[in-house]
């Protein structure tokens, strides 16, 4: 009796082992992309506010990269808290910029209220224009490809 008692054992830990170590290196591996996303959110939230300080004179920059980063430093934001499938990610973040932008057609700003030159006004928007949503959706597009070629490192490779 006591010679099987011990061969049991010692399967439970060979079994036990390996799984461990794979959910350590998951773990692990998830960490490090948790690193990189906030990392590119620090990175393109720094060049936002350069965007919307230093090169405001710039009517390129100021218009059409603004809108370009802002949808890649919400994804990336995102993916900081959320593991989120990349092209769900760039789908409903596309969605969401395109949301806030039909609202600028309806003037929301002016319909809440919200004085002009407040952070909430300009987080707004006050009109509405369609080469932001093709802005929104270079954006989102490259969000995606930079997230599932770069950081690749979880279980969903393809479209889901």
């Amino acid at each position: 009796m006591g010679a099987p008692a011990i061969f049991e054992k010692q399967i439970e830990i060979k079994l036990l082992h390996p799984t461990s170590t794979l959910e350590s290196r998951i773990q692990v591996e998830t960490m490090h992309t948790k690193i990189k996303h906030t990392v590119m959110t620090v990175i393109i939230f720094i060049v936002e506010i350069l965007v919307a300080t230093v090169f405001s004179d710039i009517r390129v920059v100021r218009v059409y990269i603004g809108d370009f980063l802002v949808v890649i430093l919400l994804y990336h934001g995102v993916k900081i808290f959320r593991d989120v499938p990349p092209f769900l990610l760039a789908m409903i973040i596309f969605l969401f910029a395109c949301t806030v932008e039909i609202l600028q057609y309806f003037h929301v700003a002016d319909l809440l209220g919200l004085p002009p030159g407040s952070l909430l006004r300009v987080i707004v928007g006050t009109s509405f224009s369609w080469p932001d949503i093709g802005m929104y959706f270079l954006g989102c597009l490259t969000a995606y490809a930079v997230d599932s070629h770069c950081f690749f490192t979880g279980s969903h490779q393809s479209i889901s």
